[in-house]
Protein backbone atom coordinates (compact mmCIF):
# COMPACT_ATOMS: atom_id res chain seq x y z
CA UNK A 1 0.00 0.00 0.00
CA UNK A 2 1.23 3.92 -0.77
CA UNK A 3 -0.20 6.85 0.93
CA UNK A 4 -1.85 9.14 -2.14
CA UNK A 5 -3.37 12.19 -2.13
CA UNK A 6 -6.96 10.13 -2.00
CA UNK A 7 -9.27 10.17 1.28
CA UNK A 8 -7.94 6.74 1.85
CA UNK A 9 -5.43 4.50 0.94
CA UNK A 10 -6.08 2.29 -2.37
CA UNK A 11 -4.14 -0.03 -3.53
CA UNK A 12 -1.18 -0.05 -5.83
CA UNK A 13 -2.50 1.16 -9.54
CA UNK A 14 -1.11 -2.87 -10.82
CA UNK A 15 -3.57 -4.38 -7.78
CA UNK A 16 -6.30 -2.23 -8.44
CA UNK A 17 -7.72 -3.63 -12.03
CA UNK A 18 -8.22 -6.95 -10.13
CA UNK A 19 -10.80 -5.77 -7.65
CA UNK A 20 -12.93 -5.80 -10.42
CA UNK A 21 -12.93 -9.38 -10.84
CA UNK A 22 -13.53 -10.04 -6.69
CA UNK A 23 -17.17 -9.95 -5.87
CA UNK A 24 -18.13 -6.61 -3.74
CA UNK A 25 -13.89 -5.35 -3.43
CA UNK A 26 -14.87 -1.93 -5.64
CA UNK A 27 -18.13 -1.17 -3.92
CA UNK A 28 -16.11 -2.03 -0.17
CA UNK A 29 -13.70 1.14 -1.39
CA UNK A 30 -16.39 3.31 -2.41
CA UNK A 31 -17.99 2.72 0.72
CA UNK A 32 -14.83 3.52 2.79
CA UNK A 33 -14.93 6.73 0.90
CA UNK A 34 -18.16 7.78 1.87
CA UNK A 35 -17.75 7.15 5.03
CA UNK A 36 -14.74 8.89 5.18
CA UNK A 37 -15.96 11.99 3.13
CA UNK A 38 -19.58 11.97 5.74
CA UNK A 39 -16.92 11.74 9.14
CA UNK A 40 -15.46 15.34 8.58
CA UNK A 41 -17.30 18.13 10.13
CA UNK A 42 -18.02 20.96 7.44
CA UNK A 43 -18.66 24.47 7.99
CA UNK A 44 -19.48 26.07 4.89
CA UNK A 45 -19.90 29.52 6.73
CA UNK A 46 -16.43 29.85 7.32
CA UNK A 47 -13.31 29.98 4.74
CA UNK A 48 -11.61 27.26 6.27
CA UNK A 49 -14.73 25.46 6.08
CA UNK A 50 -15.43 26.28 2.41
CA UNK A 51 -11.84 25.47 1.41
CA UNK A 52 -11.89 22.23 3.63
CA UNK A 53 -14.89 20.77 1.89
CA UNK A 54 -13.01 21.61 -1.70
CA UNK A 55 -10.47 19.95 -0.49
CA UNK A 56 -12.31 16.68 -0.07
CA UNK A 57 -14.36 16.82 -3.11
CA UNK A 58 -11.01 16.60 -5.02
CA UNK A 59 -9.64 13.88 -3.39
CA UNK A 60 -12.98 11.91 -4.43
CA UNK A 61 -12.26 13.36 -7.84
CA UNK A 62 -8.73 11.89 -7.53
CA UNK A 63 -10.23 8.47 -6.06
CA UNK A 64 -12.70 8.66 -8.79
CA UNK A 65 -10.33 8.93 -11.86
CA UNK A 66 -7.90 5.83 -10.41
CA UNK A 67 -11.16 3.56 -10.43
CA UNK A 68 -12.04 4.53 -14.12
CA UNK A 69 -8.53 3.92 -15.12
CA UNK A 70 -8.34 0.72 -13.19
CA UNK A 71 -11.68 -0.03 -15.08
CA UNK A 72 -10.06 1.00 -18.39
CA UNK A 73 -7.08 -0.99 -18.09
CA UNK A 74 -9.14 -4.62 -17.15
CA UNK A 75 -11.65 -3.49 -19.85
CA UNK A 76 -8.41 -3.05 -22.71
CA UNK A 77 -6.89 -6.63 -21.14
CA UNK A 78 -10.38 -8.07 -21.16
CA UNK A 79 -10.57 -6.62 -25.01
CA UNK A 80 -7.43 -7.83 -25.77
CA UNK A 81 -7.72 -11.39 -24.58
CA UNK A 82 -11.43 -11.30 -26.42
CA UNK A 83 -9.54 -10.37 -29.80
CA UNK A 84 -6.83 -13.33 -29.22
CA UNK A 85 -9.83 -16.27 -28.64
CA UNK A 86 -11.74 -14.02 -31.70
CA UNK A 87 -8.52 -14.31 -33.54
CA UNK A 88 -7.94 -18.47 -32.32
CA UNK A 89 -11.74 -18.78 -33.00
CA UNK A 90 -11.84 -17.23 -36.76
CA UNK A 91 -8.83 -19.42 -37.55
CA UNK A 92 -10.07 -22.56 -36.47
CA UNK A 93 -13.66 -21.94 -38.28
CA UNK A 94 -11.89 -21.13 -41.27
CA UNK A 95 -10.22 -24.54 -41.20
CA UNK A 96 -12.92 -26.29 -40.16
CA UNK A 97 -15.43 -24.87 -42.55
CA UNK A 98 -12.76 -25.43 -45.72
CA UNK A 99 -12.51 -29.11 -44.28
CA UNK A 100 -15.99 -29.43 -44.30
CA UNK A 101 -16.12 -28.32 -47.82
CA UNK A 102 -13.45 -30.12 -48.76
CA UNK A 103 -14.80 -33.57 -47.42
CA UNK A 104 -18.18 -32.49 -49.23
CA UNK A 105 -17.21 -31.83 -52.65
CA UNK A 106 -16.72 -35.11 -54.16
CA UNK A 107 -20.23 -35.93 -53.25
CA UNK A 108 -21.28 -32.66 -54.95
CA UNK A 109 -19.45 -32.96 -57.92
CA UNK A 110 -20.81 -36.97 -58.10
CA UNK A 111 -24.43 -35.80 -57.85
CA UNK A 112 -23.92 -32.84 -60.25
CA UNK A 113 -22.47 -35.32 -62.65
CA UNK A 114 -25.15 -37.85 -62.36
CA UNK A 115 -27.84 -35.42 -62.54
CA UNK A 116 -26.43 -33.94 -65.92
CA UNK A 117 -25.94 -37.51 -67.36
CA UNK A 118 -29.91 -38.15 -66.78
CA UNK A 119 -31.22 -35.06 -68.30
CA UNK A 120 -29.09 -35.74 -70.84
CA UNK A 121 -31.01 -39.74 -70.90
CA UNK A 122 -34.45 -37.77 -70.42
CA UNK A 123 -33.59 -35.49 -73.33
CA UNK A 124 -33.25 -38.11 -75.50
CA UNK A 125 -36.31 -39.87 -74.19
CA UNK A 126 -38.33 -37.06 -75.27
CA UNK A 127 -37.77 -38.09 -78.94
CA UNK A 128 -40.44 -41.03 -78.08
CA UNK A 129 -42.87 -38.52 -77.20
CA UNK A 130 -46.50 -39.16 -78.09
CA UNK A 131 -47.78 -35.91 -78.27
CA UNK A 132 -45.98 -34.79 -80.75
CA UNK A 133 -48.37 -35.22 -83.91
CA UNK A 134 -51.69 -36.30 -84.27
CA UNK A 135 -53.63 -38.36 -87.23
CA UNK A 136 -54.67 -35.03 -88.30
CA UNK A 137 -50.56 -34.12 -89.40
CA UNK A 138 -49.90 -34.40 -93.03
CA UNK A 139 -48.42 -37.88 -93.85
CA UNK A 140 -45.06 -36.87 -94.18
CA UNK A 141 -44.84 -35.30 -91.36
CA UNK A 142 -45.54 -38.19 -89.66
CA UNK A 143 -43.53 -40.38 -91.53
CA UNK A 144 -40.63 -38.01 -91.07
CA UNK A 145 -41.08 -38.79 -87.34
CA UNK A 146 -41.30 -42.54 -87.54
CA UNK A 147 -37.78 -42.36 -88.91
CA UNK A 148 -36.32 -40.24 -86.27
CA UNK A 149 -37.49 -42.95 -84.04
CA UNK A 150 -36.56 -45.63 -85.54
CA UNK A 151 -33.14 -43.83 -86.43
CA UNK A 152 -32.41 -43.45 -82.34
CA UNK A 153 -31.34 -47.27 -81.28
CA UNK A 154 -31.79 -47.81 -77.84
CA UNK A 155 -28.99 -49.30 -76.33
CA UNK A 156 -27.61 -49.80 -72.54
CA UNK A 157 -24.21 -47.92 -73.68
CA UNK A 158 -26.91 -44.74 -74.00
CA UNK A 159 -29.70 -45.02 -71.96
CA UNK A 160 -28.59 -47.52 -69.53
CA UNK A 161 -30.71 -48.04 -66.14
CA UNK A 162 -33.35 -46.13 -68.51
CA UNK A 163 -32.65 -48.37 -71.54
CA UNK A 164 -36.18 -50.87 -70.89
CA UNK A 165 -38.42 -47.89 -70.35
CA UNK A 166 -36.61 -46.13 -72.97
CA UNK A 167 -37.58 -49.59 -75.56
CA UNK A 168 -40.93 -49.42 -74.28
CA UNK A 169 -41.46 -45.69 -74.87
CA UNK A 170 -40.42 -46.27 -78.36
CA UNK A 171 -42.11 -49.24 -79.41
CA UNK A 172 -45.23 -47.30 -77.82
CA UNK A 173 -44.17 -44.44 -79.83
CA UNK A 174 -44.11 -46.31 -83.20
CA UNK A 175 -47.07 -47.96 -83.10
CA UNK A 176 -49.03 -44.85 -82.00
CA UNK A 177 -47.73 -42.54 -85.12
CA UNK A 178 -47.52 -45.96 -87.35
CA UNK A 179 -51.39 -45.65 -86.44
CA UNK A 180 -51.78 -41.91 -87.28
CA UNK A 181 -49.84 -42.23 -90.37
CA UNK A 182 -52.83 -45.19 -91.54
CA UNK A 183 -55.31 -42.54 -90.79
CA UNK A 184 -53.40 -39.76 -92.33
CA UNK A 185 -52.61 -41.80 -95.52
CA UNK A 186 -56.07 -42.47 -95.79
CA UNK A 187 -57.82 -39.32 -95.33
CA UNK A 188 -55.55 -37.98 -97.80
CA UNK A 189 -56.45 -39.94 -100.18
CA UNK A 190 -60.36 -39.42 -99.76
CA UNK A 191 -59.55 -35.91 -100.13
CA UNK A 192 -57.32 -36.62 -103.56
CA UNK A 193 -60.38 -38.43 -104.83
CA UNK A 194 -62.89 -35.79 -103.67
CA UNK A 195 -61.18 -33.26 -105.78
CA UNK A 196 -60.77 -35.35 -108.63
CA UNK A 197 -64.19 -35.66 -108.43
CA UNK A 198 -64.99 -31.87 -108.41
CA UNK A 199 -62.80 -31.38 -111.41
CA UNK A 200 -64.82 -33.93 -113.21
CA UNK A 201 -67.69 -32.04 -112.41
CA UNK A 202 -66.44 -28.65 -113.69
CA UNK A 203 -65.31 -30.39 -117.08
CA UNK A 204 -68.58 -32.02 -117.37
CA UNK A 205 -70.36 -28.34 -116.73
CA UNK A 206 -68.50 -26.87 -119.16
CA UNK A 207 -68.94 -29.01 -121.88
CA UNK A 208 -72.24 -28.82 -121.28
CA UNK A 209 -72.49 -25.04 -121.71
CA UNK A 210 -70.78 -25.16 -124.38
CA UNK A 211 -73.04 -27.50 -126.30
CA UNK A 212 -75.76 -25.60 -125.32
CA UNK A 213 -73.94 -22.24 -127.19
CA UNK A 214 -73.77 -24.13 -129.82
CA UNK A 215 -77.10 -24.92 -130.30
CA UNK A 216 -78.04 -21.53 -129.34
CA UNK A 217 -76.19 -20.94 -132.19
CA UNK A 218 -77.67 -22.79 -134.70
CA UNK A 219 -81.47 -21.60 -133.21
CA UNK A 220 -80.24 -17.84 -134.15
CA UNK A 221 -78.72 -18.74 -137.28
CA UNK A 222 -82.12 -20.93 -138.09
CA UNK A 223 -83.74 -18.16 -137.12
CA UNK A 224 -82.29 -15.54 -139.67
CA UNK A 225 -83.10 -17.96 -142.06
CA UNK A 226 -86.14 -18.87 -141.62
CA UNK A 227 -86.85 -14.69 -141.94
CA UNK A 228 -84.67 -14.12 -144.85
CA UNK A 229 -87.53 -17.25 -146.26
CA UNK A 230 -90.15 -15.05 -145.33
CA UNK A 231 -88.83 -11.87 -146.83
CA UNK A 232 -88.45 -13.85 -150.10
CA UNK A 233 -91.79 -15.10 -149.97
CA UNK A 234 -93.15 -11.63 -149.64
CA UNK A 235 -91.66 -10.87 -152.87
CA UNK A 236 -92.53 -14.19 -154.64
CA UNK A 237 -96.19 -14.33 -154.46
CA UNK A 238 -96.28 -17.66 -156.38
CA UNK A 239 -93.83 -19.31 -153.98
CA UNK A 240 -95.31 -17.91 -150.76
CA UNK A 241 -97.76 -20.98 -149.84
CA UNK A 242 -94.73 -23.52 -150.77
CA UNK A 243 -92.60 -21.27 -148.94
CA UNK A 244 -95.16 -20.78 -145.63
CA UNK A 245 -95.12 -24.64 -145.62
CA UNK A 246 -91.64 -25.09 -145.58
CA UNK A 247 -91.38 -22.61 -142.81
CA UNK A 248 -94.03 -24.32 -140.86
CA UNK A 249 -91.73 -27.74 -141.30
CA UNK A 250 -88.71 -25.97 -140.19
CA UNK A 251 -90.29 -24.80 -136.79
CA UNK A 252 -92.02 -27.63 -136.59
CA UNK A 253 -88.49 -29.45 -137.34
CA UNK A 254 -87.04 -26.63 -134.37
CA UNK A 255 -89.50 -27.15 -132.17
CA UNK A 256 -88.77 -31.25 -132.05
CA UNK A 257 -85.04 -30.48 -131.78
CA UNK A 258 -85.89 -27.86 -128.87
CA UNK A 259 -88.26 -30.90 -127.26
CA UNK A 260 -85.35 -33.63 -127.50
CA UNK A 261 -82.69 -30.82 -126.47
CA UNK A 262 -84.94 -30.15 -123.22
CA UNK A 263 -85.29 -33.66 -122.82
CA UNK A 264 -81.95 -34.86 -123.24
CA UNK A 265 -80.84 -31.76 -121.03
CA UNK A 266 -83.13 -32.80 -118.16
CA UNK A 267 -82.09 -36.36 -118.57
CA UNK A 268 -78.39 -35.34 -118.11
CA UNK A 269 -79.40 -32.97 -115.05
CA UNK A 270 -81.10 -35.87 -113.45
CA UNK A 271 -77.74 -37.97 -114.26
CA UNK A 272 -75.55 -35.22 -112.78
CA UNK A 273 -77.72 -34.96 -109.55
CA UNK A 274 -77.42 -38.20 -108.98
CA UNK A 275 -73.57 -38.25 -109.30
CA UNK A 276 -73.42 -35.62 -107.00
CA UNK A 277 -75.74 -36.98 -104.59
CA UNK A 278 -73.59 -40.67 -104.59
CA UNK A 279 -70.05 -38.06 -104.36
CA UNK A 280 -72.24 -36.45 -101.42
CA UNK A 281 -73.11 -39.85 -100.01
CA UNK A 282 -69.72 -41.28 -100.12
CA UNK A 283 -68.48 -38.28 -98.39
CA UNK A 284 -70.78 -39.18 -95.63
CA UNK A 285 -69.45 -42.47 -95.45
CA UNK A 286 -65.87 -40.95 -95.69
CA UNK A 287 -66.27 -38.89 -92.47
CA UNK A 288 -68.27 -41.13 -90.33
CA UNK A 289 -65.41 -43.84 -91.35
CA UNK A 290 -63.16 -41.23 -89.90
CA UNK A 291 -65.38 -40.36 -86.54
CA UNK A 292 -65.44 -44.35 -85.71
CA UNK A 293 -61.77 -44.91 -86.38
CA UNK A 294 -61.01 -41.99 -84.22
CA UNK A 295 -62.90 -42.92 -81.74
CA UNK A 296 -61.96 -46.84 -81.84
CA UNK A 297 -58.07 -45.35 -81.72
CA UNK A 298 -59.19 -42.92 -78.79
CA UNK A 299 -60.91 -46.12 -76.94
CA UNK A 300 -57.57 -48.20 -78.07
CA UNK A 301 -55.32 -45.46 -76.70
CA UNK A 302 -57.61 -45.27 -73.47
CA UNK A 303 -57.58 -48.89 -72.42
CA UNK A 304 -53.56 -49.45 -73.67
CA UNK A 305 -52.67 -46.55 -70.71
CA UNK A 306 -55.63 -48.19 -68.36
CA UNK A 307 -53.37 -51.46 -68.51
CA UNK A 308 -50.52 -50.09 -68.58
CA UNK A 309 -51.12 -48.54 -65.39
CA UNK A 310 -52.74 -51.43 -63.72
CA UNK A 311 -49.72 -53.43 -64.93
CA UNK A 312 -47.25 -50.77 -63.37
CA UNK A 313 -49.13 -50.68 -60.43
CA UNK A 314 -48.92 -54.74 -59.77
CA UNK A 315 -45.27 -54.80 -60.69
CA UNK A 316 -44.58 -51.54 -58.11
CA UNK A 317 -46.57 -53.53 -55.41
CA UNK A 318 -44.78 -56.41 -56.23
CA UNK A 319 -41.50 -54.92 -56.16
CA UNK A 320 -42.46 -53.10 -53.07
CA UNK A 321 -42.83 -56.01 -51.29
CA UNK A 322 -39.44 -57.57 -51.88
CA UNK A 323 -36.64 -57.98 -49.26
CA UNK A 324 -34.26 -56.63 -48.66
CA UNK A 325 -34.98 -53.80 -50.78
CA UNK A 326 -31.75 -53.83 -53.10
CA UNK A 327 -31.21 -54.28 -56.74
CA UNK A 328 -30.04 -57.32 -56.58
CA UNK A 329 -33.00 -58.55 -54.46
CA UNK A 330 -35.36 -57.38 -56.92
CA UNK A 331 -33.39 -58.61 -60.52
CA UNK A 332 -33.67 -62.12 -58.35
CA UNK A 333 -37.69 -61.42 -57.55
CA UNK A 334 -37.99 -61.28 -61.42
CA UNK A 335 -35.78 -64.30 -62.43
CA UNK A 336 -37.55 -66.15 -59.93
CA UNK A 337 -41.39 -65.11 -61.53
CA UNK A 338 -42.27 -63.46 -58.64
CA UNK A 339 -42.96 -59.96 -59.93
CA UNK A 340 -46.59 -60.22 -62.05
CA UNK A 341 -46.08 -59.30 -65.95
CA UNK A 342 -42.46 -59.23 -65.76
CA UNK A 343 -40.71 -62.06 -67.68
CA UNK A 344 -37.11 -62.85 -67.51
CA UNK A 345 -35.27 -64.95 -70.41
CA UNK A 346 -32.05 -66.49 -69.57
Amino acid sequence: MTETKELITLPDAKDLPALFTQEGKIAALVTRIEEEVKSHAIDVTTPQGRKHATSLAAKVSSSKVLIENAAKAKTDEWRQQTAAVNEVKKDAVSRLEKLRDDTTAPVKAWEEAEASRVREIQQLMLTFDTDKLTALASADEIKALIVRIEDLAVTEEVFQEFSEEAEALKGEALKKYRADLQVAEQREAQARELEELRAEKARRDAEEAERLAKEQAEQEKADREALEKEQAAAREKEQREAQERAQKEAEERVQQQQKEAEERHQRELEVARAREEQAAQRERDRIAREAKAKEEAEAAALADAENRKRIKGQIKDALSKVEPRTVDAMVDAMIDGQIPNVKVTL
